[in-house]
């Protein structure tokens, strides 16, 4: 096939930025109460195929109810929805196209996004501090994606991300949704109104969510726990939780709280990131905090002979994401990966 001519493939962007420019504008004035509140996106007709079938059901409209101090929405109101795809495609067609409405179906190696915002002085704030939350999830599961598996698949075929009342929780990633809590956000508003800095706000929401469990997850964690598998539902919750923070660590966003679990299973109370990025060779052991003393670093000569230190095994996190794909959990895949039972391999990653 010849080559596009470059102002073609220039024409082609600008019409692409066009539409998304306006339909950014679109979503933000809608939740400001100063446009008609039914958000569709603007027709992009260049970049949809006649493989990917509209739906005729609109979305639906946002009613608010204004006053004089601040523009407040009624809870029943549906949320504001936009829709995006990632065709996967060549480098001269944009990442993310806007959509009219969802796609009845997502061809292979695609992935449909839903942008979900309750019209709430949240939302709006969110809106503010990182004007594109699909671009920056998007990259994020591109990242955890090329860390958790070799082949370019997805898993799945659509990842919502939702600005709602609660919490994320295990099941939330299952159903491929990466969330933003309100009560979460509404801390960060009265950040703002004590003086803090907007971009240092970004930075934070770009960089973590707050989880049922109480702690700050990294929106990074979430992004690999919507596309984990989990061996047919046999996968214990804290290895998925730790492939989750192993996939942090790889990208130096580790937690400093972590804690290491001390008991008799160890690895079930805490630290399972640590452990796979130790066994990895990606951190330090079960005294450091995983992101810092790299694999490498033992090799240094010193007049005290070095510990012994099993592995390194760098594809660990893919082959466990692989077996889960396929097989069901079983305790015996430690030995078949690492040469050593679950329970000495924890003790020798405490003990380094």
């Amino acid at each position: 096939m010849a080559a596009m001519a470059p102002w073609l493939e220039t024409g082609m962007f600008l019409v692409w930025l066009k539409a998304e420019t306006s339909r950014v504008r679109h979503i933000y004035l809608a939740l400001r109460g100063l446009a008609p509140h039914s958000v569709m996106s603007p027709p992009v007709e260049s970049a949809l195929s006649a493989e990917f079938v509209e739906c005729v059901e609109p979305v639906k409209s946002v009613e608010c109810v204004e006053s004089a101090e601040c523009v407040e929405c009624v809870e029943s109101a549906e949320s504001v929805e936009s829709h995006y795809l990632a065709r996967g495609g060549s480098p001269s067609s944009p990442a993310l196209t806007p959509l009219r409405a969802p796609p009845v179906a997502v061809a292979r190696g695609a992935l449909a996004f839903v942008l979900r915002l309750p019209p709430c002085a949240e939302s709006r704030f969110v809106l503010d501090c990182l004007p594109d939350p699909v671009g920056a999830v998007f990259h994020l599961l591109c990242y955890a994606r090329a860390r958790l598996r070799p082949s370019p698949g997805w898993g799945r075929s659509r990842i919502i991300v939702e600005v709602r009342e609660g919490a994320a929780r295990a099941a939330d990633w299952r159903a491929g949704r990466i969330v933003v809590a309100r009560e979460w956000a509404r801390g960060l508003m009265g950040d703002a109104a004590g003086g803090r800095a907007q971009h240092d706000i970004a930075a934070e929401i770009k960089g973590v969510c707050e989880c049922a469990c109480g702690r700050a997850d990294d929106v990074l964690h979430q992004a690999a726990r919507c596309l984990q598998y989990d061996a047919n539902g046999t996968a214990p919750e804290w290895l998925l939780d730790a492939v989750a923070d192993a996939v942090r660590i790889g990208g130096h966003l580790g937690d400093p709280a972590w804690v290491v679990g001390r008991g008799e299973r160890g690895w079930e109370e805490g630290g399972g990131g640590l452990f796979l990025a130790w066994l990895m060779g990606e951190g330090g052991g079960g005294d450091g905090d995983g992101d810092g003393e790299r694999y490498a670093g033992r090799l240094e000569k010193t007049d005290t002979p070095p510990r012994y230190r099993r592995g390194p095994f760098p594809d660990l996190v893919q082959l466990l994401d692989g077996a889960c794909a396929l097989r069901t959990y079983d305790e015996s895949w430690w030995i078949e990966f690492c040469g050593a039972p679950l329970p000495q391999l924890w003790a020798e990653f405490l003990d380094a």
